[in-house]
């Protein structure tokens, strides 16, 4: 078997370690840390083509090859390397399974070729040439430039951006409906049928935020950004957090 697992894509850099971040939170990973190995490297003196390492993990599957042996902590997180070499664009990880060959007594090769499929399936979803369509909840009829809403639920509109090879290449507008505090399903669910693959927001309640979790779509907080083109910008420039419990609106 071999070490690792690689696929080139057609995605920019930067788009290629935005589309890691997305679809390792729509698989229900969590990502732990963004090192961006070039810059680190540049700070010293060392310059070299772009590589970031997303380190991810999931509570579940970590929990479960712990209880076994807890020196297989060694070997985690799960790393996903972004690499750029020759002008290609590569997505690569070792995998797994090999986890198991280190510790025969553990017995977590099942376990292992679980999370082996999870994270191929999150780097050929990574790796793929359909744009991401990320939504930004704005005031007024939207738009790209339009000012963003600071609550999801109140919002006027929706800013739909698509995003390919690092770049904005489409931006629509999709209106909220009325409805009673609380009962966000609704938009939930007609973002999802318009194709987001992310949402960028401010302020968010539980109630769609588990909403989003359910439909696989990962939700990145930004309070800064003042506009849905410059939240998307700081998400392709891999600014992109997870919107936590810290940052939820109470009382939804």
């Amino acid at each position: 078997m071999e070490l690792d697992y690689t696929v080139t894509t057609r995605r920019s850099y930067g788009d290629a370690v935005g589309a890691v971040i997305a679809a390792t939170e729509a698989h229900g990973f969590r990502v732990q840390f963004v090192h961006d190995v070039a810059a680190t490297l540049a700070e010293k003196g060392f310059d070299r083509e772009p590589v970031t390492i997303v380190e991810i993990c999931s509570a579940r599957y970590a929990s479960q090859v712990l209880e076994r042996d807890v020196k297989i902590g060694l070997m985690l997180p799960c790393p996903i390397m972004v690499y750029e070499q020759g002008g290609e664009v590569s997505i690569a990880t070792m995998r797994p399974s090999l986890i198991a060959g280190f510790f025969p007594q553990a017995d977590v090769g099942a376990v292992a070729a679980e999370v082996e499929s999870v994270i191929v399936q999150i780097i050929d979803e990574a790796a793929g040439d359909a744009p991401l369509r990320i939504a930004v909840p704005t005031e007024g009829e939207g738009g790209a430039d339009a000012a963003r809403s600071g609550h999801f639920g109140q919002a006027p509109s929706y800013t739909l951006i698509d995003v390919t090879d690092g770049a904005i290449v489409a931006t629509s507008v999709l209106e909220n409906a009325p409805h009673d505090h609380g009962a966000c399903g609704s938009i939930v669910d007609r973002l999802a049928a318009a194709g987001v693959g992310a949402v960028i927001a401010s302020g968010m309640g539980g109630g769609p935020r588990a909403g989003f979790a359910a439909a696989g779509i990962p939700v990145f907080f930004d309070p800064e950004s003042s506009t849905p083109r410059r939240a998307v910008e700081a998400y392709l420039d891999g600014n992109a957090r997870s919107f936590g419990d810290e940052h939820q609106c109470r009382g939804h």
